[in-house]
C-alpha cells in the first residue's frame, strides 16, 4: 500500500503552528486539506460535528498513528516521531471519509 507522508505536505503550515487561530494558519490548513482531500470540512455540517466527536471520543491522540498508518497516511513528523500539527484534521477527514462525507 502506498503511505503519504503527511509531514511531505504541512511544512508551510508548520510555520504558522505558534497561532493555530491565525487567519494565515486557517487558510494554509484549507490548503492542506485539498490537496490531501480535495475537500475541507463543512463545519456548519451536524454530520461533521459528529464525525469530530466520534474521533475524539473513539480515535483521539492515542489512537490516530494506527487509525492512519491502516488508511495509507503516516502523521508523524520525519525523524522525530512526533505528530504533525493538523493531526486531528487528518484523523476527522479520514473518519468522514470512511462515513462517506468525502469521496476517496
Amino acid at each position: 500500500m502506498h503511505v503519504v507522508r503527511v509531514a511531505d505536505h504541512t511544512q508551510g503550515l508548520e510555520v504558522h503552528s505558534s497561532d493555530r487561530f491565525s487567519e494565515a494558519y486557517e487558510e494554509e490548513l484549507e490548503r492542506v486539506l485539498t490537496g490531501l482531500f480535495s475537500a475541507c470540512p463543512d463545519c456548519a455540517s451536524d454530520a461533521w460535528e459528529e464525525v469530530a466527536d466520534d474521533f475524539d471520543t473513539q480515535i483521539g491522540r492515542a489512537k490516530v498513528v494506527e487509525f492512519a498508518l491502516e488508511r495509507g497516511y503516516d502523521l508523524r513528523r520525519a525523524g522525530r516521531g512526533q505528530l504533525v500539527d493538523c493531526w486531528r484534521d487528518i484523523g476527522i477527514m479520514l473518519l468522514a471519509r470512511d462515513r462517506g462525507l468525502i469521496a476517496g
